[in-house]
């Protein structure tokens, strides 16, 4: 799971990195690059998507334990295992991306820095994404239960409904509360546009 989600971080930066090259020539900008100030945006960029998806997987263990589905002693040693990685792995990350992102706000306050601009309209498209994706899959278990077409057990049947349904729920409104704090912060943003170099 680690190894899956710093591949997608390292995927999505990259993308990440090169329209940052890319807006930098359309837009004629020169003059060196800020490496400290890349840095810090790339660190609170993988720090929080490693936070997210962490919480959104121990979503429904979790609930599983607390809605009577066992206890962590009964869990077989692997899935035991799983679960405690996630959360240690929620435990570092979230820290370390409180710790720079505060670095990151404390220097996007001074200027108006395409940078700065780019991660948070980044964030939160794959935010918003993450949150239709979510709500689409909680839908789709309503209609499921709905229509009969699990075939559950009539008790396994109601406990796993309730489970998904709070998980769903519940990741629902951390991807949506993800979004909507990127989302408002760039819209705070100036206006970012540049005046057009005179031609001829």
């Amino acid at each position: 799971m680690v190894i899956m989600m710093v591949g997608a971080s390292v995927f999505l930066l990259s993308i990440a990195g090169g329209a940052v090259m890319l807006v930098r020539l359309s837009s004629g900008l020169k003059g060196p690059i800020d490496f400290e100030e890349s840095y810090l945006h790339l660190i609170s960029f993988i720090t929080l998507f490693i936070s997210l998806f962490s919480l959104l997987s121990l979503t429904e263990p979790l609930l599983g334990l607390a809605l009577g589905g066992g206890t962590l002693a009964a869990m077989d040693r692997w899935m035991r295992a799983d679960l405690i990685n996630r959360v240690a792995l929620l435990l570092v990350a979230f820290p370390a991306w409180v710790l720079s992102w505060r670095r990151v706000r404390r220097t996007a306050l001074q200027k108006d820095d395409l940078l700065h601009r780019l991660y948070l309209y980044g964030v939160a498209t794959i935010a918003f994404t993450s949150a239709v994706v979510v709500v689409a899959s909680l839908l789709s278990g309503l209609l499921q239960s709905l229509l009969g077409v699990m075939g559950w057990p009539v008790l396994l049947k109601e406990r796993e409904v309730m489970k998904d349904l709070i998980s769903g729920v519940v990741n629902a409104l951390v991807t949506s509360g993800v979004w909507l704090y990127h989302w408002r912060l760039a819209q705070r943003l100036p206006s970012g546009e540049r005046a057009k170099p005179e031609v001829g």
